[in-house]
C-alpha cells in the first residue's frame, strides 16, 4: 500500500475533518480545536485504504477489459 499522499490530498481530507466537525450539533460542544486531532488521523487512514481499494478495483476491471 503506498501511504503517500500530496499536499492537495492532506488538505481536502483536512477540509472534510474541519466540515465534518462544524456539523456536529454545537450543543454536544464539539469543535474544531477539540476534536481535530481525534479525527484527523483517522481521516487519513480512511482515505488511504479507500484509495488502494479504489486502485485494485481500476485494476480487476482492466484485467477484464
Amino acid at each position: 500500500m503506498n501511504a503517500t499522499l500530496t499536499f492537495d490530498e492532506v488538505d481536502e481530507i483536512t477540509r472534510f475533518t474541519i466540515q465534518k466537525i462544524e456539523n456536529y450539533p454545537k450543543r454536544l460542544g464539539k469543535t474544531v480545536e477539540n476534536y481535530f486531532d481525534l479525527l484527523f488521523p483517522d481521516e487519513l487512514e480512511q482515505y488511504v485504504m479507500r484509495r488502494e481499494l479504489n486502485c485494485r478495483s481500476a485494476e480487476l476491471m482492466r484485467r477484464r477489459a
